[in-house]
């Protein structure tokens, strides 16, 4: 396990112990609601608000310092965090081609199965098997599960995870896509407008994608270069900027350009 100095100021886990040459080199870093995480040399650190297990060190506390989950000590490729708050703080990580997310799950965006928040140190959205005691309460009123649990879906061969509002989105290395979590606006791009929480493959999505977010209400991806959007229409995200047709619970080509 690597340690990580994250500032030079001691309420966000400064260890005035850590020489810059014992320092790993930060590859990435994201800031979620009122916490933040960090990806060097293989290994995450978390620090900040910690009411629904956002840190992922197994605890659930309104503030926390430095944490350095065991299970993202080495392997990780890439960190990504929800922009949302409270209920819904989550983050997600590639670990070793598998993807693992942690924090808040009310709407299933954790991709377990269940809507239970989770603070152990990363729950993989895979077949990983474990303990499923220890259910705690945490903030809102939420349960609270400290150890990971059994998951259907994304155990190997993850190219890149995404962590969206209320949602998640995977996108595998056979060039296939899948996302989780809120889908009133149809934003999982599964076609059914329900939460999800277990994995749903998107539309369409079964070969050739290359890039896929996930935002509050729509989705959009890269499919064999061209760009397809689903969810929600109001603001024209989903038909390059034409209202007049409506939602799609699907991907649908945009043109953005003439």
């Amino acid at each position: 396990m690597v340690a990580i100095a994250v500032s030079a100021c001691g309420r966000i886990g400064f260890d005035p112990q850590l020489t810059p040459a014992m320092s790993p080199i930060a590859t990435a870093v994201v800031v979620d609601g009122d916490y933040a995480c960090a990806l060097a040399s293989g290994a995450v650190a978390c620090w900040g608000q910690n009411e629904v297990g956002e840190l992922g060190n197994g605890a659930t506390a309104a503030f926390g310092g430095l944490s350095l989950p065991p299970e993202l000590s080495a392997g990780v490729t890439m960190i990504s965090g929800s922009p949302s708050s409270g209920h819904y703080d989550h983050t997600c990580a590639v670990v070793d081609g598998a993807a693992l997310c942690w924090g808040g799950n009310l709407s299933g965006e954790l991709g377990d199965g269940t809507t239970t928040n989770r603070s152990s140190a990363a729950i993989a959205v895979s077949g990983q098997t474990g303990p499923t005691s220890n259910v705690t309460s945490c903030a809102f009123g939420n349960p609270c599960n400290t150890l990971p649990v059994a998951m259907p879906g994304l155990a190997s061969g993850v190219q890149a995870v995404i962590a969206g509002y209320a949602a998640s989105c995977a996108v595998r290395a056979d060039g296939s896509a899948t996302c989780w979590g809120w889908d009133t606006f149809g934003q999982l791009g599964d076609g059914g407008g329900m939460d999800k929480p277990d994995p749903e493959e998107v539309a369409t999505f079964t070969s050739g994608v290359t890039s896929i977010d996930i935002g509050y209400e729509s989705g959009c991806g890269v499919r064999d270069g061209a760009i397809y959007c689903w969810g929600d229409n109001f603001y024209g995200t989903v038909r390059g900027g034409d209202t007049a047709a409506g939602d799609s619970l699907t991907p649908i080509l945009v043109r953005p350009w003439p």
